[in-house]
């Protein structure tokens, strides 16, 4: 598998990580915001609008690698996360 056809299967998984830990920064942003952490609310919005604006970027890299590449290979060829990840602070819902 060359550079281009890793970077076509990665991809993929860096746009959804992304965008993953978008949606909790911004779910945690509306509890602290309720508990009456404004400033820190604000922060985490920030971060969930910068990890948008990410995506947007890694979307883009993909469309001009030619798209998403399904993988041929088995999945040690390219960085796979075959566990959940949890940082252990964050819940998924």
């Amino acid at each position: 598998m060359n550079d281009i056809e890793k970077i076509r299967t990665l991809l993929p998984h860096w746009i959804d990580h992304t965008k993953s830990h978008g949606e909790e920064f911004a779910h945690w942003a509306g509890h602290i915001r309720t508990a009456g952490q404004q400033e820190s609310a604000t922060a985490l919005a920030q971060a969930a609008a910068a990890l948008r604006e990410v995506e947007e970027h890694l979307r883009r890299a993909l469309t001009l690698a030619g798209g998403p590449l399904q993988a041929t290979q088995p999945h040690d060829e390219h960085h796979h996360h075959d566990h959940h990840h949890d940082h252990g602070l964050h819940h998924h819902h």
